[in-house]
């Protein structure tokens, strides 16, 4: 495997299988990366104090990206989330105050399940339905009005998302009805010309939950290569499942329980 021109290259794959960061996820190496750097005297802190307060108001955001992610919560992982969620509960972040507010949560009682079905889900419309960049102003911004607009637009968007995953988790229902045998699979694998990449995601996940089984849907419109995302169930490796076909793919990356590939349409058979 050819490694791309970088002065470095932070991955926890390179770490032994049995290493407590080895499943860590894309928002975990985030923070680890952060961490590092505030610990070179890289980001510009001076004192040990200052370094301490900086990494623990980034824990909040480290929690919310490793639930997001579906991230295994083991070793690292696991303890950045307990500690992120005693951090979320008291944020001082204006634009998660104002999201906790409309989406009618209590902070102090926030869980992992609060950042998986409401918080993420309203971060993630924005990325998923339009510019993914004013979802970082809003984790920033330190005027009131501003974040009320923000965590507004976010709502709308989200109701949008959830209307466009019924629609894709309908659709694909009614193909498994229309063809039973495709229940007799291990893995459910459908596609669709007009499904939005965006959605099929949060899709597979419900159908994963109905079905149990690992399911990938994939935005196949015409003349294009087929984009498929996938979700799995505890003990199968979506990943590693479908990097044993990497030989037809274009690309492919995840974790153990998503992931996301492409390939050319006429390969989905």
């Amino acid at each position: 495997v050819s490694m791309p021109q970088a002065a470095a290259i932070v991955n926890p794959k390179f770490l032994p299988v049995e290493h407590p960061l080895a499943s860590l996820s894309g928002a975990g190496v985030a923070y680890k990366l952060a961490e590092a750097l505030l610990e070179s005297g890289e980001s510009g802190m001076g004192d040990s104090h200052s370094l301490l307060v900086t990494r623990h108001s980034l824990l909040d955001l480290a929690a919310m990206g490793l639930v997001a992610d579906l991230a295994i919560l083991r070793a690292d992982a696991r303890y950045l989330v307990q500690k992120g969620l005693h951090v979320l509960r008291f944020t001082q972040r204006l634009g998660l105050k104002v999201m906790m507010e409309i989406a009618e949560l209590t902070p102090a009682h926030i869980s992992e399940e609060h950042i998986g079905f409401t918080l993420a889900p309203r971060l993630n419309a924005l990325g998923r339905l339009s510019d993914a960049n004013p979802a970082v102003e809003l984790l920033t911004t330190r005027d009131l009005a501003r974040a009320r607009v923000l965590a507004t637009q976010l709502e709308g968007l989200n109701t949008q998302r959830q209307l466009l995953t019924r629609q894709v988790t309908l659709a694909a229902e009614a193909q498994l009805r229309a063809d039973p045998a495709l229940l007799a699979q291990p893995i459910i694998v459908l596609s669709h010309p007009s499904w939005p990449g965006g959605v099929i995601g949060i899709a597979a996940s419900h159908l994963v939950d109905r079905y149990h089984r690992p399911v990938i849907l994939f935005s196949a419109p015409a003349n294009e290569p087929a984009r498929g995302s996938a979700r799995s169930i505890e003990g199968i490796n979506i990943t590693d499942a479908i990097a044993a076909q990497r030989d037809m793919l274009l690309n492919y990356g995840g974790h153990p329980m998503a992931a996301g590939l492409s390939l050319e349409a006429e390969k989905l058979p």
